[in-house]
């Protein structure tokens, strides 16, 4: 929405102009966190594993010196690691076993350290997949991308600024509103 639809602008202007710098930031950055409670909601709701969907939670919010206030709306803790790929997905690619030995081709052959490293990893075990054994190196063929946090922010977008502005409302009439009035009778 434009700013020149903002009702009571002219107040919420007098409010800005007038108020300390501390207080505009607590009240932009609790609006801020109150719509990004609606988005981390609903991106918790759309992810499709759980401990992704538990990760799910909002940073607290930044002012700038610049008059810019920011809110991160990210994964943190236990599954955040999945959170990326689950986002995104995978390409295709290998997955080994730590220590695997991954052998070059030289120009004289294998030496007998290359030898003996080859026998030592044949003796030690594969990868295990389930209850089986798989070998030493399988093909992961990738993941389909299932977007959960871009998701989220565009379907609930107008709820999350919906909500911030309800906040601001309620603390601007509860604190501000009353204080600007004071401050302009005595100026």
């Amino acid at each position: 929405m434009p700013i020149s639809e903002i009702r009571g602008q002219r107040d919420l202007e007098t409010f800005f102009r007038l108020a300390d710098q501390r207080t505009i930031n607590n009240l932009l950055r609790g609006g801020m966190r109150a719509g990004a409670k609606i988005i981390a909601e609903e991106a918790a709701l759309r992810a499709s594993n759980s401990l992704v969907a538990r990760s799910v939670g909002i940073s607290s919010a930044q002012a700038r010196s610049n008059g810019t206030v920011s809110i991160k709306i990210q994964t943190s803790g236990e599954g955040s690691y999945l959170a990326p790929w689950l986002e995104y997905g995978t390409a295709a690619h290998a997955i080994l076993r730590t220590g695997v030995l991954l052998l070059t081709k030289k120009r004289k052959g294998l030496t007998a350290d290359d030898v003996k490293a080859i026998r030592s990893e044949a003796h030690t075990r594969s990868l295990k997949i389930g209850n089986r054994y798989v070998g030493s190196a399988v093909w992961h063929p990738g993941a389909k991308a299932q977007a959960f946090l871009r998701p989220a922010f565009d379907a609930r977008i107008d709820d999350a600024v919906d909500a911030m502005a309800a906040y601001v409302a309620a603390r601007f009439n509860k604190e501000g509103l009353k204080q600007a009035a004071m401050e302009m009778e005595e100026a």
